[in-house]
């Protein structure tokens, strides 16, 4: 496959004492039951009704092309994913950078006109690919499509808020009160489903001298996941260029084409039976955070930046990543709350472990340009357990024996086959299964960037709620925010 996946943990040595114990756990009937049976009839029945799905992805296509004159395109299988509507919800991430300085609309504006739509990553490329802004998502004959609008208008897109005038003071609990407002309002279906709104007067709380402004980006997520969108700010909407902890477009260090090949081979033969153990379980789960539908009632917020320095010393220490150091954070959060929230209650006791939907990157990116390359892996986390110290090993562990499985390499198949498939088909699968928590890492910038001539002093990003998976999302930017 060629793809390195990043997730909490960084890959360690193939074959670990973790790695050996997990190995050894299972038994031989589970793993040849695993390779002998549950593998071959599952890639049997992929490789059939994938090839049927795709002969009628094809069929269709041409009708679309005959009847509406190339008005409507299927969306590819990556992004055909994330074309559908949770009950209650709309698939759109929100993000926020908040600058230095005034903003300037109509410079924002030619920003967009000037630049975004016409950058090629290369002299010689045969098309400009941040073109896919102008289409819209829409579907027919329960497939979802891109629309071809034959008006295009950036001021439709690119504009103050709404209600909110150019000389309007906002703080930050009138942000995040707007946030909530956004999240739940659904964008009109007869445009591309995208805004880049902005707050011309923004006040902080610890600065109130100096003027900022504050951008929102409201993305449907067909376009885009959260790595494509770090490298569209770095290539066209930052004053110059951004710095990584990691190269996003590079094989990271300490990759091998043969642990690839490993991984690859695991997830053919055991991925399977791990996915399907995992949908079991997500069936079966009964955690007090899900929820029957989404309310017409957002809520979000953000955390106070976490001091990268303190978590440094803590790794140090403790010999555990910054990511399982985070995560024991979250889940002693959880854990207080399951007690002071449903101790009435007779299921309110504090669950002994809880599950959570990790994002998995696919890197390297091959290309700039708007996609969906990510794979979603549960993990199952100890919550009950008292101890901070205990719980941050075992956390530690656990991510790290995951991140050694192949797992997400099958999981990376998986989405993009559901892909293939009918919108009803795609939402049947997201209210069967899911996890109370899901937990996303984008890789962020390491330098002080600007964006339309200020300096970006703070942001988040605030996925959608989907299906029954909740919602936890890490950004990384110098230092840590909870969002």
């Amino acid at each position: 496959m060629g793809y390195v996946f990043i997730s909490f943990w960084t890959l360690g040595p193939l074959f670990s004492s973790t790695r050996v114990i997990h190995m050894m756990s299972k038994t031989w009937f589970q793993t040849c039951l695993s390779i002998f049976i549950i593998a071959p009839l599952f890639w049997t029945l992929a490789v059939c009704f994938g090839t049927l799905i795709l002969i009628l992805r094809v069929v269709i296509q041409a009708a679309l092309f005959i009847i509406y004159r190339g008005k409507y395109r299927l969306i590819s299988p990556s992004d055909a994913t994330f074309g559908h509507k949770s009950e209650g919800n709309s698939p759109i991430i929100h993000a926020i950078t908040i600058h230095k300085g005034r903003a300037n609309l109509e410079a924002i504006r030619q920003r967009y006109d000037q630049v975004v739509f016409k950058y090629k990553p290369y002299p010689f490329s045969p098309q400009c690919v941040y073109t896919k802004l102008k289409r819209t998502v829409s579907s027919k004959w329960d497939f979802p499509c891109w629309k071809f609008p034959k008006r295009f208008d950036i001021s439709d897109h690119v504009r103050l808020v709404e209600g909110i005038g150019p000389q309007d003071v906002v703080n930050e609990s009138k942000l995040i009160s707007l946030l909530g407002e956004l999240i739940d309002r659904p964008m009109d279906e007869k445009k591309p489903q995208w805004e880049h709104l902005i707050i011309p007067c923004y006040q902080l709380e610890t600065d109130i001298c100096i003027p900022h402004f504050v951008s929102i980006y409201r993305i449907h997520h067909a376009y885009s996941d959260g790595v494509a969108f770090i490298l569209l700010i770095d290539s066209v909407l930052a004053d110059r260029k951004l710095k990584f902890a990691i190269d996003l477009m590079r094989r990271m260090a300490g990759t091998s084409w043969f642990k690839d090949l490993y991984l690859s081979l695991r997830a053919a033969m055991l991925g399977p039976a791990e996915f399907l153990h995992d949908l079991k379980m997500g069936m079966q789960e009964q955690s007090l955070l899900y929820l029957d539908k989404y309310s017409n009632k957002k809520f979000v917020g953000w955390s106070r930046p976490v001091d990268l320095e303190m978590l440094k010393e803590i790794k140090v220490r403790s010999g555990c990543s910054i990511p399982a150091i985070l995560m024991t954070g979250v889940t002693g959060a959880i854990r207080e709350y399951h007690k002071r929230k449903f101790s009435w209650f007779d299921r309110g006791t504090v669950p002994e472990e809880i599950s959570c939907a990790n994002i998995m990157a696919m890197l390297p990116v091959n290309e700039k340009k708007l996609q969906n390359k990510f794979a979603p892996f549960r993990i199952v986390y100890p919550l009950r357990e008292e101890s901070c110290c205990i719980r941050l090993k075992l956390t530690d562990e656990t991510g790290r024996q995951c991140s050694q499985s192949g797992q997400p390499y099958f999981n990376y198949f998986v989405v993009r086959l559901a892909g293939c498939f009918p919108q009803s088909f795609q939402d049947f699968l997201s209210r069967i299964a899911g996890t109370p928590m899901v937990f996303s890492n984008v890789p962020g910038p390491v330098n002080q960037y600007r964006m339309f001539g200020g300096d970006v002093i703070e942001h988040g990003v605030w996925l959608p709620p989907l299906g029954k998976f909740g919602r936890l999302k890490v950004f990384i930017y110098g230092q840590f925010y909870l969002t």
